[in-house]
């Protein structure tokens, strides 16, 4: 005889927190040219607009570079229901905040 084990709490409480590192290299393909070409080198964020931090490129211009590295913190929340021993749903939400501490590469 199989013996099954009563939930006490068919409800689970989630809170999470952490950190996170992106790298950023935006590429693009012109169509019908087989070659990737790196959108931070174009310079296609606004550098040429003034109010900007500009940065020497390697053609000798002075354009805004894209940031390549960034950080954030994920927080968020979530809550679990055990419908049955294998059945669960759950609804969960995930923030990412976007620091503004960026390093130059």
């Amino acid at each position: 005889m199989a013996h099954r084990l009563k939930l006490k709490s068919t409800y689970v409480p989630i809170i999470l927190a952490g950190a996170s590192v992106y790298y950023f290299n935006p590429q693009a393909k012109i169509e019908g040219d087989n070659k990737w070409y790196n959108l931070r080198e174009i310079g296609t964020g606004g550098q040429t607009l003034d109010g900007g931090k500009y940065v020497l490129t390697r053609d000798s211009e002075t354009r805004l570079a894209y940031k390549k590295i960034m950080y954030g913190i994920p927080f968020g929340a979530s809550i679990k229901r055990h419908i049955t021993q294998k059945a669960i749903v759950s609804l969960s939400y995930t923030y990412n905040k976007i620091l503004q501490i960026i390093l130059m590469m």
